[in-house]
Formats: structure tokens, C-alpha cells, sequence
């Protein structure tokens, strides 16, 4: 079955190729592309569920750094300005009990972080709600407020430690938001969060070997472009609310007759990725184009067409590669302000990075 499936695959990929569906669709786009390109990567374990007390390498991450860097210099050609990355590290209760300590990848790769910040990336955190159950010797993605709040407390304290300085910009795992996430978040200062991704129902367990304990949050109907919210409506927008964070959603493609927009993903075939983006780009405008990947053995498997991807947007004309919260501070009044660390260049020197 899988050997079936990487055959379509290639033969999709060879004939978008053939076609040229990619250079065509560049053509076409008239100025409506979102001058702003925010990649998350979410740095994590390599398996979703990891042993007890393991503590091991996370071995995806350590290989998807340098490809990383090679595509930040080949953006950089493409685009004639900086690229800049956003990386969302796991310091929640599980990476404790796996690793030894909530702050383990930045005391592990505390080289690999402070590098890839010369470069100006962001660090921000990606946080999960597993509990590890002991009766039942398995974790559970458990929602009970109390956890949820318990989990996000550990991993901010985590960050504040490990770095000295509090954390600006948050994705929740699994698509875990709540109020009192949110609620949190802005008491703590964070500016901005990528978890929202528009239109998906509430859902139980990614697979079924997994435990939930609760569902995550409706987000259908929601807004496809940054908005603000309160605790008191969320996830839909409050357009009077001025409170951080800001909700960056990920990208995705126009909605469709029943009124479902799928998420745009940078892992598919090169020509069917250009011909969405043309589709998303021509029916909003938005303001940002956000993408998340997790740094896992899928990410490297599908990398070539992650780059291709990422480079068929460096191509058009005025797309910016910026960091989360740059992002956020570069967006019109409409959404209001919200202050950025200033982006550093790869050699440690604080960089403009002017306005829209």
C-alpha cells in the first residue's frame, strides 16, 4: 500500500513539474500574496509519546537544523533580505518526566538555540497536555483546566529560566487553546500565538493508540486572518478586544461550498501547494501566511517538497521570511501593536527590521 502511494506520489510531483504548475501559478499572482512568511517549527521529541526517564536525542531535530540553514540562505538569495525562522521548544510536564527536567532541549542544545538566534530566529514554546496515567501505564492528552493551566505555568517558568527572559509567542499542542490559556498567556506578556487553525472541529485522539481526556477546541468559523479575542468569546473574535496575544492562524485555502477552508500544508505536492496558495492568496489577501512543522522523522521524509514549497514563496514578489513576533509588530493598526525582540543578524548584531 505504501509503495502504491509514493508511486501517485511522484507521479503527481513529475507532472506538476512537466506542467510547470508552480512557475505558471507565480505568474498570476498580482501583488495579493502576504508580504509576511512565518514557519513554525515545533521542536520536539521524536515520537508523541516517549518512554519514561529516557531522556534521549531528539535525533529529527538535530537533522533538521541544518537543512534548515541551507534553506534560510537559499530564501535569503530568492527574496534579497533575511530570512528569519520561529522555533516552538516542548518544556511542559511530559518533556519532565521523559527527560529529567522541563527545560532538557534547552540545556541539551543550548549550542544549536543560540546559534540558530544569531541568525534572529524566535524561540517560543509549544506546549502539550499529557499526563502520564500510572494505572494505566499510558500517557492521556488530558483537558482538564487545571492540567492544561498546570502545563503552561511549567513550561513558561521553564523558559524564563532557561533563557532569562519571558517567553513572546506560544502554539499550543494538539491545537490545545482555552480561555484560561489565553488568560494566562497575556498575565505572562506572551504576544502571540499560532495555535488557531481554522475551520477544524473539536477531535479526540491523533490516533488510535492514543488517550484523550476531552476534546480540543471548535475552531469552525473562525477568523482565516489575525485577530484578536477575549476569554469571554473565545475562539471567535472580539474586534473591540486590544489584549494580547494576537492569534496568528495557520494558513489554509479558501472555503469551500460547505463553507470548510483545509489547512494549507507545506508537505504536499509542490503544483497542487501553488495552485492553493494562488487560490487562498486571491480570495483573502491575509496579511501573514503561517506554516507549522514538527520536527519529526515525517518532516525529514517529505523535506525535499518543505523546501520546494518554501521556495516557490520566496519567489513572489515582496514575501518577507520574519519570525512571530516580528510579525505581529509589523501588522496595521487594526490589529494593534505589540512589541518585538529585536531580530539579530548571524553575526550577534541587533538588525532593523522596519515596518509595513
Amino acid at each position: 500500500m505504501r509503495t502504491g502511494k509514493v508511486a501517485v506520489k511522484r507521479t503527481l510531483v513529475l507532472g506538476g513539474d512537466v506542467m510547470r504548475v508552480p512557475a505558471i501559478c507565480s505568474r498570476l499572482h498580482n501583488g495579493d500574496v502576504a508580504p509576511l512568511v512565518v514557519v513554525c517549527w515545533d521542536v520536539e521529541p521524536d515520537s508523541r509519546t516517549p518512554e519514561r526517564g529516557a531522556a534521549d536525542r531528539w535525533m529529527s531535530f538535530e537533522r533538521l537544523v541544518p537543512r534548515v540553514e541551507e534553506l534560510r540562505d537559499r530564501i535569503a538569495d530568492l527574496t534579497g533580505a533575511p530570512a528569519s525562522f520561529s522555533w516552538f521548544l516542548r518544556m511542559d510536564p511530559q518533556v519532565a518526566e521523559a527527560c529529567g527536567s522541563p527545560s532538557w532541549v534547552a540545556e541539551r542544545y543550548a549550542d544549536e538555540l543560540a546559534a540558530l538566534e544569531s541568525y534572529g530566529d524566535q524561540l517560543g514554546l509549544h506546549t502539550h497536555i499529557w499526563r502520564w496515567e500510572g494505572g494505566g501505564s499510558a500517557w492521556v492528552r488530558d483537558h482538564d483546566p487545571a492540567w492544561e493551566g498546570h502545563c503552561l505555568d511549567v513550561a513558561l517558568q521553564a523558559f524564563k529560566t532557561a533563557f532569562g527572559r519571558p517567553c513572546r509567542a506560544h502554539r499550543g499542542g494538539d491545537r490545545t487553546l482555552s480561555s484560561d490559556t489565553l488568560r494566562r498567556l497575556s498575565a505572562e506578556g506572551v504576544a502571540v500565538d499560532l495555535t488557531v487553525e481554522p475551520d477544524t472541529p473539536p477531535e479526540g485522539p491523533q490516533a488510535k493508540h492514543e488517550r484523550t481526556a476531552g476534546l480540543t477546541p471548535d475552531y469552525r468559523g473562525v477568523p482565516r486572518t489575525p485577530y484578536r479575542t477575549t476569554a469571554e468569546v473565545f475562539p471567535a473574535a472580539d474586534p473591540s478586544s486590544t489584549s494580547d496575544p494576537l492569534l496568528i492562524p495557520l494558513a489554509t485555502h479558501p472555503r469551500g461550498k460547505y463553507r470548510c477552508a483545509r489547512p494549507l500544508q507545506l508537505h504536499i505536492v509542490p503544483g497542487l501547494f501553488a495552485a492553493r496558495l494562488l487560490a487562498a492568496t486571491r480570495s483573502l489577501s491575509p496579511p501573514v501566511l503561517a506554516f507549522a512543522m514538527r520536527t519529526d522523522v515525517g518532516t525529514i521524509r517529505t523535506w525535499d517538497l518543505v523546501k520546494r514549497n518554501l521556495e516557490h514563496l520566496a519567489r513572489l514578489p515582496g514575501v518577507r521570511f520574519v519570525g512571530a513576533s516580528d510579525a505581529a509588530a509589523s501588522l496595521p493598526g487594526l490589529y494593534g501593536q505589540v512589541p518585538a525582540a529585536p531580530p539579530r543578524s548571524r553575526f550577534g548584531l541587533a538588525r532593523s527590521t522596519g515596518r509595513l
